[in-house]
């Protein structure tokens, strides 16, 4: 099933970034294909990972800026889902499955 993106968090330098747990109707598992960037058609690509059956991940604060993250979950049999979430560009555009961020000069996170 698809999922929500949670808003990051950020405490002791690190910034952790959570989402919805995905739904298999038959209980396989779920890997989650965590991806940030700082451009939202992913060109730049700041960090990758997949996780198993996890729902979060924490990683060194970012500097100050704006980056997009999504998260897509698979179950066993390849069948792929992207989250809920949208995006809105300067001009208009609606870019589904991802997450706006930005973290001011003082070190907060905003999201759209």
């Amino acid at each position: 099933m698809p999922i929500f993106l949670g808003t990051p968090t950020l405490a002791d330098q690190s910034l952790t970034f959570t989402w919805d747990e995905s739904y298999d109707f038959n209980a396989e598992d779920i890997t989650y294909h965590f991806i940030l960037s700082q451009d939202w058609d992913f060109h730049e690509i700041l960090h990758e990972e997949s996780l198993t059956n996890i729902t979060s991940l924490k990683m060194d604060a970012l500097k100050p800026g704006t980056y997009f993250w999504q998260v897509s979950a698979t179950n066993q049999e390849g069948i792929e889902q992207f989250p809920f979430n949208t995006y809105w560009d300067a001009e208009g555009i609606i870019h589904r499955g991802l997450k706006y961020l930005y973290i001011t000069p003082e070190g907060k996170v905003l999201e759209e």
